[in-house]
């Protein structure tokens, strides 16, 4: 990385001040980053200034040499790929290939314009919770994941993001959201008033339902149930098989 100052005057309103400029390029890629400020009433003060902009050219320099292509523009590049071959070194359908692309495209819309080198997995994190909040099924976000996961490992493969990226797909973990299960059992109050009311119909099943909650049997066990099972004298009923 080469960092040159320059500092040079100027008049306005009859006094003069100094401006400093400090220009970085990049050798590896040639890339130009420019830092530059004015209005200092002293060269002293200037050069100070000089070397504090010094640092934040180099800084700036850091960042823009070391940026990847965005992720839009890297999908187009992975889908001809996918096209070929797979990163899991295994036969894909091309539908299969257009899925995986098609789902970054739409559930991190968001990212597209971002380098992919500066994704975090905070970012894929807020985008599952957007699909969580849009009804997304399991399913759907764990196919999301996948594709991200597959993109990623192809652009560290292919070198399309700096060595010392890490992909932020490394240890995410997929947490449903808590839902509020549908009970799937009636209580005492709610049994009574079903085998009343299935009395009242009267209903062809009032007696078998009331015959399995006075016995505590399943309906497998229920459905069983045969005529020697029953001993009305000794007011016994053998449960011992199910349907």
């Amino acid at each position: 990385m080469s960092i040159k100052s320059y500092i040079n005057t100027y008049h306005l309103n009859g006094k003069e001040y100094f401006r400093v400029r400090v220009v970085g390029r990049a050798k590896r890629n040639s890339k130009r980053v420019e830092v530059q400020r004015s209005g200092f009433s002293s060269l002293g003060e200037a050069k100070r200034e000089a070397k504090i902009m010094h640092d934040e050219c180099s800084e700036k320099s850091l960042r823009v040499t070391s940026a990847s292509p965005s992720i839009e523009k890297l999908l187009v590049e992975y889908g001809d790929f996918l096209g070929r071959e797979s990163v899991f070194h295994k036969p894909i359908q091309r539908t299969t290939a257009y899925d995986m692309v098609r789902a970054i495209e739409i559930h991190g819309s968001h990212l597209l314009k971002r380098p992919a080198s500066e994704i975090a997995q905070s970012d894929i994190e807020e985008a599952i919770e957007l699909m969580w909040r849009d009804d997304k099924s399991y399913s759907r976000v764990k196919a999301f994941r996948g594709a991200l996961n597959s993109f990623f490992r192809w652009a560290m493969n292919k070198k399309k993001v700096p060595s010392s990226f890490t992909s932020p797909m490394n240890g995410l973990v997929i947490n449903r959201p808590k839902e509020e299960k549908p009970q799937l059992i009636l209580k005492p109050d709610q049994v009574r008033l079903l085998l009343e009311r299935a009395h009242e119909l009267p209903h062809a099943w009032a007696a078998v339902w009331e015959g399995a909650y006075l016995l505590g049997v399943r309906s497998g066990e229920a459905y069983a149930l045969l005529k020697n099972d029953v001993d009305l004298d000794a007011k016994i009923i053998r449960v011992h098989k199910s349907y």
